[in-house]
């Protein structure tokens, strides 16, 4: 594959053929930002995607959040690791079921984290990076 070609974006099997999406990057501008924000918002509002287009979104979830933290648009008062969390659990089309077995605790024990009823732990946080393969101090307040 040439530089070109890899530039240009990846092809991925999708439901109804085959689709061109932005290679997955670090974002540094406000125009990568929206190009992502938008293939998310796209990507969240389909009725099913295949494993590999859920791979895709958790990735550019990640990539999203990421840059949003960086660059302030997420304060550390409000931007939280629940924040990052229910991106996660959005697009990876998780329950809370499947975050309770993560971090091993009860389904009620999260949706308290979920509503900020509760807190993520550390080892909540450390379960999580290792999961979905972040930073753990990403989940932390």
């Amino acid at each position: 594959m040439s530089l070109a070609q890899w530039a240009s974006g990846v092809t991925m099997s999708a439901a109804d053929g085959r689709e061109r999406f932005p290679v997955p990057r670090q974002i540094v501008t406000e125009l990568d930002l929206n190009e992502f924000l938008a293939v998310a918002e796209d990507l969240t509002t389909r009725r099913h995607l295949n494993a590999n287009l859920r791979r895709y979104l958790s990735t550019i979830s990640i990539l999203i959040v990421e840059y949003q933290q960086r660059e302030g648009y997420l304060s550390k008062h409000t931007a939280t690791g629940v924040e990052a969390l229910k991106l996660l659990k959005q697009s990876n089309h998780l329950t809370q079921q499947d975050l309770a077995e993560i971090l091993q605790t009860s389904r009620s024990n999260v949706g308290r984290i979920l509503t900020q009823k509760g807190r993520i732990t550390a080892d909540h946080a450390r379960r999580l990076a290792d999961h979905f393969q972040l930073r753990a101090d990403l989940f932390l307040e």
